[in-house]
């Protein structure tokens, strides 16, 4: 019957096409069912946007940078403490309060990367509002992304399988091509599935990216320690890597750029519980202007 009585190597063509086809659809589906007209959001709070480009992680990394430039937090190499003049009560957002409380002792921005608590607090006060307005997956389309993907495999595999108990019902064993193909196809899929954000808030952070592309362009003239706005916009949508090194020598030490071969993962809220999806699709890491 066919595609299954194909000889081996037209069925590897045939299979190639098929899993083309799955994993596009896949992501055509996913991409529709998560798109739709952008929310109105206020651009007061560019923690928010450095979220919507990152996640927790990155809203750690601006809210970092932005108290050392206005001299709250110093940097020593790779380790960061608080100033002495710097108290919680001299600043308003509440990952500022807790980012001074947690470098009263010295710690190295690793470690302030990871903290759970400190994460919470930004998944809790950004990431949800960005669940609420569906420019990263909530549970709905979680569920979705999960249908889709268990469509996806459900046809990639059976057809696979079907085709192997073929081959060794007929006694061929060659068929180590078939299953790479197989195991390729089903990694696609799982990297289609889990974008950080969705195709809604693709779109909407690149929107506001080009609101700001004037302040991209001009990156080269902020200067350190002014406590300026533009240099927190300029990192929540773009990253830190957009800052000059010149004027920003410590930036490259305390964030550095991933090497060449790794990706630049997302981080996400998920990783102090809110089941987001993945970390792929246009996250940026610390050192990432993604």
């Amino acid at each position: 019957m066919f595609p299954f009585n194909l000889p081996g190597p037209a069925f590897l063509f045939f299979y190639a096409l098929f899993a083309f086809a799955v994993i596009a659809a896949f992501y055509v589906v996913r991409r529709h069912s998560e798109s739709g007209p952008p929310p109105s959001l206020d651009l007061v709070d560019p923690f928010l946007f450095a979220c919507l480009r990152g996640g927790a992680k990155e809203v750690v990394s601006v809210a970092t940078l932005g108290l050392i430039d206005r001299g709250l937090l110093q940097v020593t190499g790779r380790t960061v403490t608080r100033s002495p003049e710097a108290k919680p009560e001299l600043v308003r957002r509440r990952i500022e309060k807790e980012l001074l409380s947690y470098f009263k002792q010295p710690a190295e921005i690793d470690a302030v990367l990871k903290d759970a608590s400190l994460l919470r607090v930004a998944f809790e006060d950004y990431e949800e509002q960005l669940r609420r307005n569906q420019l990263v997956p909530d549970s709905s389309m979680l569920r979705t992304r999960f249908q889709l993907l268990m469509a996806a495999l459900a046809a990639l595999v059976g057809v696979g399988g079907i085709k192997l108990l073929v081959a060794l019902s007929a006694g061929r064993g060659n068929v180590a091509f078939l299953i790479m193909m197989m195991l390729v196809a089903v990694f696609i899929a799982f990297r289609v599935r889990g974008p950080y954000r969705t195709a809604m808030g693709d779109s909407y952070l690149a929107s506001i990216r080009s609101m700001f592309s004037g302040l991209h362009e001009r990156a080269s003239s902020i200067r350190p320690g002014s406590g300026s706005r533009e240099l927190l916009w300029l990192t929540a949508l773009f990253g830190v890597a957009a800052l000059p090194t010149s004027a920003f020598p410590f930036v490259p030490q305390l964030w550095p750029k991933p090497a060449q071969a790794a990706s630049c993962g997302s981080s996400c809220g998920s990783s102090c519980g809110g089941g987001g999806g993945g970390c792929g699709g246009g996250g940026g890491c610390g050192g990432c202007g993604s």
